[in-house]
């Protein structure tokens, strides 16, 4: 069954939110009820209408919206609390959000309010701005540690990409120097990769094997280097629309919960991102249960 029945979409401007562009294209997918929230100034029920009627069209299908005429507080921490309480009540699977206005911040995703719903929040967050178009995102990044967790979170991924019919680069980056052979029978035996990468390739295919999508859009691919200047190095070069995150990797503490890696990620990254709760039941999943189709016509460690 899917586990995708109530999205919350923060909304900085209905007529012009990535958020809530993308929370109907999800909402059509999945028949999702979006429940819209200001994190701006004050709209009415009929600026939501106004605002979502367009893609309904392009869609086909209308889609269940209650709006939230009361504006949050400005104290973050307030807001915040507000948020948290309502998530819980309404049952909410997903929060989508616009940046807030006047964030201030160089990267218009990961700026103060992204982070602040990250560590304030324990459900999925989806980052959206920078991407107000859905059919935009055809190419998704999924860093991997290639631990356990690795596998629902690929497979939450897929369902992301499903909705989108978006493909997925699933990258793992190795922190180790490649290997340096220093005699010459090294050099015959040490072929054209390395040990640590031949054996990170395979666990890469086996990660794919693993989650059952060995005939999805899905490409393996690695780097060395340090984490989190690699996938952010990735975004920037190869034209990334998404990238899904983990909330837990290999090395969380308890000051840094969602991993080192994916910390460092949420901060900097100028792409939308779509933050997974891990370990975790699936939030989305895709197949002969989805109910439309993308009208529009490559992934490590946290």
């Amino acid at each position: 069954m899917l586990r995708l029945d109530h999205l919350l979409c923060l909304v900085a401007t209905p007529s012009s939110s990535p958020a809530l562009r993308q929370a109907v294209h999800l909402a059509a997918a999945y028949d999702t009820t979006v429940h819209v929230m200001s994190i701006g100034e004050a709209f009415s029920p009929s600026d939501v209408s106004d605002a979502v009627e367009a893609d309904e069209r392009r869609l086909g299908r209308s889609v269940r919206v209650h709006p939230h005429t009361e504006v949050l507080p400005d104290d973050q921490e307030k807001a915040l609390e507000e948020i948290k309480e309502y998530v819980g009540n309404a049952g909410v699977d997903l929060v989508l959000s616009d940046a807030r206005p006047n964030h201030g911040a160089e990267s218009v995703v990961a700026d103060r309010w992204g982070y602040a719903l990250v560590e304030k929040l324990d459900c999925p967050i989806f980052m959206a701005d920078a991407c107000d178009e859905p059919v935009r995102v055809e190419r998704i990044l999924v860093p991997t540690d290639l631990t356990a967790a690795s596998v629902n979170i690929l497979k939450q991924a897929i369902g992301v990409a499903k909705s989108y019919d978006a493909s997925i680069v699933l990258l793992h980056v190795l922190e180790a120097n490649p290997y340096v052979a220093l005699t010459p029978m090294d050099r015959l035996s040490l072929g054209a990769t390395t040990l640590s990468e031949h054996r990170a390739r395979r666990r890469l295919h086996h990660l794919v094997k693993k989650a059952g999508m060995e005939d999805e859009e899905i490409y393996p691919r690695i780097v060395f280097g340090t984490p989190a200047d690699q996938i952010t190095r990735f975004v920037d070069e190869n034209g990334v629309d998404l990238v899904v995150l983990s909330s837990h990797g290999a090395s969380a503490r308890p000051d840094r919960p969602l991993g080192p890696v994916t910390d460092d990620l949420v901060r900097r990254l100028a792409c939308p991102f779509f933050l997974v709760r891990s370990p975790g039941e699936l939030l989305l999943l895709g197949g002969e249960e989805m109910k439309v189709e993308n009208h529009s016509g490559e992934s490590n460690g946290s």
